[in-house]
C-alpha cells in the first residue's frame, strides 16, 4: 500500500529540493508513524519483515544439531570398541604363542590344564587340551587363551591349534641304539 504522502513527489528533474508544501506533507507523515521502521517501509500501519530467526527454525535446528551429535557419539563408541577388541586380540596372540612355545620347548609339561592364570597377567587364564592324532606319533594342541573381566567373566577368546610330534617317541627314536638298529636294517640285505 503507497502512502498518499509520498505519491505528491514532484517528478520535474531541474528541481533540487521538493517544494515547501511536500516537505510539509512529509513532516505530517512522518509525525503519524509509531517508529522508524515504519517510516524506512513506506507505511504506518505495515509491520516490516522480521530479521532473525523463528522459533520453529530453532528447533529445527537444535534437532539436526542432536541427531548429528547422536551418530557422532555412536561413531566414537564403536572406534573405541574397536579399539579395546583389537588391543585383547593382539595380547592374547602374544600370550598364547609364548604359552605354546613353552608347551613345545618343554618347560610347561605336555599334560592337559584347566583355567589357569599368566604369572605376568593374571587378568588372563589358558587352558590346554592334547589329544591323539589318527598318527601315533602326532599330538594335537589345543590352547585357548581367556580374558576375565572385573566381574570375572570372560570376555575375549582366542584359540591356538598346533600339531607336534609326540616327544617321547621322538626320544625314543633318537638314541643311539634305536638309530644303530634303524642304520643295520636298512644296510642288511
Amino acid at each position: 500500500m503507497r502512502n498518499p504522502y509520498l505519491s505528491a513527489i514532484p517528478q520535474t528533474v531541474g528541481d533540487v529540493a521538493p517544494p515547501l508544501a511536500f516537505r510539509l506533507k512529509l513532516t505530517l507523515w512522518a509525525l503519524k508513524c509509531e517508529s522508524r521502521s515504519d517510516i524506512a517501509y513506506g507505511s504506518a500501519g505495515a509491520s516490516p519483515p522480521r530479521r532473525g530467526m523463528t522459533l520453529l527454525e530453532v528447533v529445527i535446528a537444535l534437532a539436526l544439531l542432536f541427531a548429528a551429535l547422536a551418530a557422532i557419539s555412536e561413531i566414537l563408541r564403536m572406534g573405541s570398541v574397536s579399539s579395546v577388541k583389537a588391543q585383547l586380540r593382539a595380547e592374547a596372540s602374544l600370550l598364547g604363542e609364548s604359552k605354546l612355545n613353552e608347551v613345545i620347548a618343554g618347560i610347561v609339561p605336555l599334560t592337559p590344564v584347566e583355567q589357569q592364570s599368566f604369572d605376568d597377567a593374571p587378568q588372563w587364564t589358558w587352558t590346554l587340551t592334547v589329544e591323539d592324532d589318527t598318527d601315533v606319533s602326532i599330538k594335537r594342541l589345543l590352547l585357548t587363551v581367556n580374558h576375565l573381566n572385573s566381574a570375572g567373566i570372560s570376555d575375549h577368546e582366542v584359540q591356538f591349534a598346533r600339531l607336534l610330534r609326540d616327544p617321547a617317541i621322538f626320544q625314543s627314536s633318537g638314541s643311539s641304539e634305536s638309530a644303530l638298529e634303524s642304520l643295520q636294517n636298512a644296510v642288511a640285505p
